[in-house]
């Protein structure tokens, strides 16, 4: 499963939702990429409030974005045991929190896919505070190759409004958890993102694993530490690096002509990353 090839798929079908005439495109996603990355810049966004509503905001992100976040989530389950015997039954339910596009699923299929066994019956809840997302891996769901036995659901939590819960979710039943650059989304919220996150350790159920990949940026990877601590999970790694989106089977080219319409914003290949393996006690 190519990353770089479906994030190209996704991009022609967000780009022609974006109006105005060609010149005008370029000119809004232009803008809305140089946002992204003064605000991405790998420190956490105390600020908050990028509109991923917008479709020129999410254009921009699915570009830059969703294939280092995917692959690495792909690495990370390659690094850790725990993970890969939890995809090694023949049922397992995922939870992607802050997955709006899809990155975290897709880097699971990813492993799944370069594993080459018959894969599980997977049901994976996309969990996520845009409602507009939905749209973006809905693109993704109908480019992909689906295994034989996937089933998906997004889940709108606009944590901070005060209807966080509204929309039902089975965190409850969730095997294998995924926390993928999002904790850094949400820490502006404070007391808020706090809750929310503790809400949820507190709700999945014991021997759950959960994946975590964030900025390597003590503001962000301390509180989500304490956080994990307060509420007895077990740490089984935990480091922090240099990582790199680095594949031989991955060629950022397959962005094929926006690859030449925004040459001046590379996808994101490297990254300053702190990571965590986790499991419910």
């Amino acid at each position: 499963m190519k990353c770089f090839e479906l994030v190209q798929r996704i991009l022609e079908d967000t780009y022609a939702s974006i109006p105005g005439d060609d010149d005008q495109r370029m000119q809004l996603v232009e803008e809305a990429l140089a946002t992204l990355a003064t605000r991405y810049n790998g420190d956490v966004d105390m600020v908050g409030g990028l509109d991923f509503d917008n479709p020129v905001t999410r254009f921009a992100y699915v570009c830059c974005y969703l294939p280092a976040h995917a692959h690495w989530i792909y690495e990370l389950v390659q690094w850790s045991r725990a993970a890969q015997a939890c995809l090694a039954r023949s049922k397992v339910r995922i939870a992607c929190i802050g997955g709006g596009p899809g990155s975290d699923l897709l880097g699971i299929l990813k492993y799944l896919g370069y594993r080459g066994s018959s894969p599980p019956a997977l049901f994976c809840e996309i969990v996520d505070g845009s409602l507009e997302w939905k749209q973006t891996w809905s693109d993704l769901a109908f480019s992909m190759k689906w295994p034989p036995r996937l089933n998906t659901d997004f889940v709108v939590h606009p944590i901070g409004s005060g209807r966080e819960w509204r929309d039902p979710d089975r965190f409850d039943k969730a095997d294998l958890i995924t926390i993928n650059f999002f904790f850094s989304e949400i820490a502006h919220l404070e007391d808020a993102a706090d809750a929310y996150i503790t809400r949820l350790f507190r709700r999945i159920k014991p021997g759950a694993i959960v994946l975590f990949n964030d900025n390597d940026d003590p503001r962000c990877y301390t509180r989500f530490d304490a956080l994990a601590l307060r509420v007895g999970m077990e740490t089984l790694s935990s480091n922090s690096g240099t990582r790199k989106a680095y594949d031989q089977a991955e060629q950022v080219n397959e962005l094929g002509v926006f690859r030449t319409k925004f040459a001046k914003y590379s996808p994101r290949l490297t990254g300053q990353v702190a990571w965590r393996v986790l499991r419910k006690g």
